[in-house]
């Protein structure tokens, strides 16, 4: 039987393990869905969490979740240790998370080795492993009890003790052009243009996952969940989200004493189409277990928004945040992505403090306050002419995909211009010392820093994790 062994990447923030044990306590979901479809399909898998126990290479079949950009130096060093250990052509790195679609082969292989290969590419992954695709379940048929059982239940139990991500759904039908998840975009390559549509889990699954966890859950003497849900946007697909929201409200019959608390995303056009169509799914929602939602504001500026292709109003944002709050009691977190170069000035920089300022006084607003990021994998700016000098930097000089964490401040790397990077650096953290804000900035590494001044933004680094 072929084996495979799959890498949660310990968080880049977290301490030394020879420091503290635990890193970020985060259920891996991602690795997770992989490998109960893995072991769904007879495949031998063993599933490590460098957050929780460290990993000692014994397997030359590795699989690892990149969680974004910041995780590329991560895999580097891997691939280096692989070489090191197996030799070259002796070992399969393969990996996953959706940075890595956004790579191209030539890019992914210039990075990681000509032995490493796209996980998300399901004809690949069975070339690899021997093994007949048809044989491997689609993410939205499979149930993950298999890859929870992988789970040292003293793990399972921390994990459950924190917040964790259910996947219910995948995909964006809307194009933010600076967004690098799974959308509809703009191919730089072909020319044209692919719709999105939003793809939910088989709701009969989700029931069984979710009932499992609970009862694990009441084992193990908790007695809440607290879960973020997975859809980049919420209210995308009203039908089938009532379909879930109705299942949940069962589960809440049959646990009568078991809290369901759940935090998601939501385009606030969706929002306010649900509010104004069906106003009774969001109150069943509430009833389910929602109290959060994330509201992508990215900017509050109408120039933003066309540039960046975000579909929305300064109105349609105010009354999102003034509806979720009063009428159904729901706290809006603000998600502001905002410092777009060739775009912004010190006013519109200002007009983003401003409207987090005012939606907290008016609404007890949760600001989330990010730096755009433009050229990350996947976004339109990664495959544009005008970056490929960024990019080229990026790829020879792989630490520096740390300067694209949304939360890092604005470094050379993000921001070249000195006086606009200083402007969006003043008001990115005027935003974070903002009363009740979520973020915690992170500084960004450079090359050209000593090996005494990485280490000293490393140590400020710690333990800043985003959520």
């Amino acid at each position: 039987m072929q084996s495979i062994t799959l890498i949660q990447p310990r968080h880049i923030y977290a301490p030394d393990p020879l420091d503290e044990k635990f890193g970020h306590i985060y259920m891996p979901t991602s690795l997770l869905t992989i490998g109960s479809i893995l072991l769904n399909a007879h495949i031998d898998v063993s599933i490590h969490d460098e957050n929780l126990n460290d990993f000692v290479i014994n397997n030359n079949i590795i699989g690892v979740n990149l969680i974004g950009s910041p995780y590329i130096p991560y895999a580097v060093d891997l691939s280096n240790k692989l070489e090191a250990k197996f030799g070259k052509k002796n070992y399969k790195l393969i990996l996953g998370g959706q940075v890595v679609s956004g790579l191209t082969d030539k890019q992914r292989q210039f990075l990681f080795g000509s032995d490493s290969i796209n996980g998300n590419n399901f004809d690949a992954l069975s070339d690899i492993l021997n093994i007949d695709k048809k044989k491997f379940v689609s993410p939205q048929k499979i149930s993950l009890i298999e890859g929870y059982s992988k789970i040292d239940p003293n793990q399972l139990k921390l994990y459950l003790s924190t917040e964790f991500c259910l996947y219910l759904s995948q995909g964006c039908k809307f194009s933010c052009s600076f967004c690098g998840a799974h959308r509809s975009r703009f191919n730089y390559h072909t020319k044209t243009f692919s719709k999105c549509h939003e793809v939910y889990r088989d709701s009969n699954i989700i029931l069984k996952d979710l009932e499992y966890l609970i009862q694990k859950s009441i084992d193990f003497g908790i007695n809440k969940l607290n879960i973020y849900l997975s859809n980049l946007d919420l209210f995308q697909s009203p039908n089938l989200l009532l379909e879930f929201t109705l299942q949940v409200l069962n589960l809440r019959s049959k646990y009568k004493e078991f809290i369901i608390n759940f935090r998601g995303l939501s385009n606030v056009r969706s929002f306010l189409r649900t509010h104004n169509n069906n106003s009774t799914l969001i109150h069943d929602m509430v009833k389910a277990g929602l109290y959060r939602i994330g509201f992508g504001i990215d900017g509050a500026n109408p120039r933003i928004w066309k540039s960046t292709h975000k579909p929305q109003t300064l109105f349609e944002c105010t009354e999102t945040i003034r509806i979720a709050r009063l009428v159904y009691g729901i706290t809006p977190e603000l998600l502001m992505v905002f410092g777009y170069n060739n775009i912004e000035d010190e006013n519109s920089l200002k007009h983003s403090f401003d409207f987090l300022s005012e939606m907290i006084d008016l609404y007890n607003a949760l600001p989330r306050p990010h730096v755009a990021k433009e050229i990350i994998p996947f976004s339109d700016a990664w495959f544009q002419e005008k970056n490929r000098d960024i990019v080229n930097k990026l790829l020879n000089y792989p630490i520096l995909f740390q300067n694209l964490d949304f939360t890092a401040i604005p470094s050379e790397i993000s921001h070249k211009d000195l006086v606009f990077r200083t402007l969006v650096t003043e008001y990115y953290l005027k935003m974070c010392e903002l009363p009740s804000s979520l973020t915690q900035f992170v500084k960004p590494i450079d090359i050209n820093m000593s090996q005494s001044e990485i280490k000293e933004i490393k140590n400020f680094n710690l333990g800043r994790y985003d959520f």
